[in-house]
């Protein structure tokens, strides 16, 4: 099971074809609902020892610029303010999707799950028990691992620091350099607002508001076609090793 664009990068480098399961590709791919949970489920379960899920969570309620909204903080546990509606969806979609990922750790199929640098998602103490338990692939040899990465470097717009974790060989040859960053670029998706004082490191200092662009980090969440081949490539060479 694949994220849609990983889905066709598999399918442009053999034979096998993936699955992509995506909201954009079919209302009835909605984890929320029991109906698409249990698709997933049954994706999951059909999967090979040693294939792969490339996971993708909707990342915009974990983000930093959404903070003024979603009240994500350490005292809270990084669960946010459940009063509102998209935070509670996001960590019910966050819990579902660790106990898929042990799913696939039993079933010594690859995994990588994939958020934004600023992401909150890693501290959340359901990714963080299932940490704790240090899972692995067996004989295999893979363990859960981090990868740091910038998605600028495969062609995305923006430079994008983005943060991988999971098991799968693909993370441990992944290699990227930063890319040079043009000038403006993170104006496409998020606009600076008036100036604001916040604490840090006991000092009051003043930080400019950011906030996204309606429309446009929806934009910014697509992978670079090129990361997508690479990620396939790397997959499939150590399924022959």
């Amino acid at each position: 099971m694949w994220h849609w664009g990983m889905s066709a990068a598999f399918a442009r480098h053999t034979n096998s074809l993936g699955v992509g399961l995506d909201l954009s590709i079919s209302s009835t791919h909605n984890i929320l609902e029991d109906k698409g949970f249990s698709l997933f489920m049954q994706a999951f379960l059909e999967l090979v020892p040693m294939a792969i899920a490339v996971i993708g969570l909707p990342c915009s309620t974990f983000v930093f610029v959404s903070r003024g909204t979603t009240e994500r903080k350490a005292e809270n546990e990084w669960l946010g303010n459940e009063d509102v509606a998209c935070v509670k969806a996001a960590n019910i979609i966050a819990h579902r999707m660790v106990l898929l990922c042990k799913l696939l750790t039993l079933r010594l199929v690859q995994y990588m799950i994939e958020q934004p640098m600023t992401s909150c998602f890693f501290k959340m103490q359901c990714f963080r028990t299932f940490y704790a338990l240090k899972p692995n692939l067996g004989r295999h040899g893979l363990r859960l691992r981090r990868k740091f990465v910038w998605l600028g470097h495969w062609g995305h717009h923006i430079p994008k620091p983005t943060v991988l974790w999971g098991c799968a060989r693909a993370l441990k040859h992944l290699v990227c350099k930063k890319p040079k960053s043009k000038p403006g670029a993170s104006d496409s998706v998020v606009r600076r607002g008036s100036l604001k004082w916040i604490k840090a490191n006991g000092k009051w200092i003043q930080r400019r508001r950011v906030s996204g662009i309606p429309g446009k980090l929806k934009q910014s969440q697509v992978y670079p076609r090129a990361f997508c081949d690479e990620i396939a490539c790397l997959s499939l060479r150590s399924r022959v090793h």
